[in-house]
């Protein structure tokens, strides 16, 4: 009777599991005599689904919103009203009246910039929120280095009002 285990099966010419030809490759999930190249690329595939299974729900949510911004474009163009266009409806138009504002105006250097400093101002202080909800856990050090930076942002906030840059003219 031929022994059951392992060692057994390989020196009676059968397969570790018992059937079959030995190959000495080691077991491959496509079969005994497959390509050990066939079991990493198999692996390989396996690796990737994980990771795809892991991403999932942020793929699906692109596919739809493409789908739904696509499927809008084109009920849009197949049912939208099409007019023809005329002089009036091309003019600019502001609150109920014509505009003032001739082609070719530009606007004058205080609106822009007012516009980079609120956009400066915001985003430095948008540096301080992760202090603010971690500051137990960063220590006496955050604090001081956050009381510095505040008190630079309004060394630099009194120095732009005191020019003037935020008077609209």
């Amino acid at each position: 009777r031929p022994a059951r285990d392992g060692a057994g099966a390989a020196r009676s010419g059968r397969g570790a599991r018992g059937g079959g030809r030995a190959t000495g490759r080691g077991s491959v999930r496509a079969g005994a005599g497959a390509d050990p190249g066939a079991a990493v690329l198999w692996r390989a595939v396996i690796k990737l689904f994980n990771v795809l299974r892991d991403y999932l729900p942020a793929i699906v949510f692109l596919i739809l919103g493409g789908a739904v911004g696509v499927l809008f474009s084109t009920l849009n163009l197949l049912t939208g009203v099409r007019t023809r266009p005329n002089l009036n409806r091309s003019t600019p138009y502001e609150c109920g009246l014509p505009s003032e504002i001739q082609r070719g105006f530009r606007f004058g250097i205080s609106f822009y910039l007012i516009a980079m400093l609120f956009i400066l101002f915001d985003i430095e202080v948008i540096f301080i929120y992760p202090i603010a909800v971690e500051l137990r856990s960063f220590g006496g050090f955050a604090l001081g280095e956050t009381i510095t930076f505040v008190a630079l942002l309004m060394i630099a906030f009194v120095y732009v009002w005191r020019r003037g840059a935020l008077e609209w003219k």
